[in-house]
């Protein structure tokens, strides 16, 4: 009755494209920790409370457009 889905990861644009954007992700997270470490006693609470929102969100979202460029790819 239920099939799986087929996924095709080939090396197609799009697959290419989710696949930059897997590494971009993990390459942002950990820039924005060190950029943070870095500059943790200059900064007031509420502006590290935004880039640790920031640096939480958009990873998370590009790890998800990653994941569906490269599946439907």
């Amino acid at each position: 009755m239920f099939q799986l889905a087929q996924v095709n990861v080939g090396t197609n644009g799009s697959t290419l494209i989710g696949i930059f954007y897997l590494l971009l992700a993990a390459i942002y997270i950990f820039l924005m920790i060190g950029w943070l470490v870095l500059r943790k006693n200059t900064l007031t609470l509420w502006v590290r409370l935004i880039y640790i929102f920031q640096g939480v969100l958009i990873p998370v979202i590009m790890l998800a457009s990653g994941i569906i460029l490269m599946i439907h790819g």
